[in-house]
């Protein structure tokens, strides 16, 4: 009778329960994280590039990470460089959303110095996400094809 109620159970674990088993053990076992592919050069026959990648950066700022007492300091920092309105830019700070882009297409050199002028300063709760945009050395000629 035991090994009857064993049988059954176990039955019921492999066979009627195996896809939710199995959707648990991957949840618990498996992370998906998104890799952006960087996007190679154009070369003519020559070797003369054609198009490229200039890399810039995203400006992001997390409202739960920011401190309120200092957030006059950053956007005394940021605006600037950012080029914004430091008034509409403190606005956007005093926010509590966890996820505000403040500036796309932010130059690498400009955003490095920002972050290090920030670690320097001891603030927190604004990040620089890597991006890239397209770039056309010979400006318009043949971008439209390429």
């Amino acid at each position: 009778m035991v090994f009857t109620l064993f049988s059954a159970r176990l039955i019921q674990l492999q066979v009627r329960d195996s896809a939710h088993y199995t959707g648990m053990a991957a949840d618990r076992h498996s992370r998906r994280q998104v890799i952006p592919a960087r996007r190679g050069d154009l070369l003519d026959i020559n070797g003369e590039v054609l198009a490229t990648n200039e890399p810039v950066r995203t400006v992001v700022a997390d409202g739960s990470l920011l401190k309120q007492d200092r957030i006059d300091e950053l956007v005394e920092l940021l605006a600037g460089p950012l080029k914004m309105d430091p008034a509409e830019l403190s606005r956007d700070l005093r926010t509590k959303r966890r996820y505000l882009i403040l500036r796309k297409k932010l130059p690498e050199l400009v955003a490095n110095e920002l972050q290090l002028q920030m670690a320097t300063r001891g603030l927190t709760g604004v990040y620089f996400e890597y991006d890239s945009v397209r770039v056309y050395p010979n400006d318009s000629m043949l971008s439209h094809v390429l």
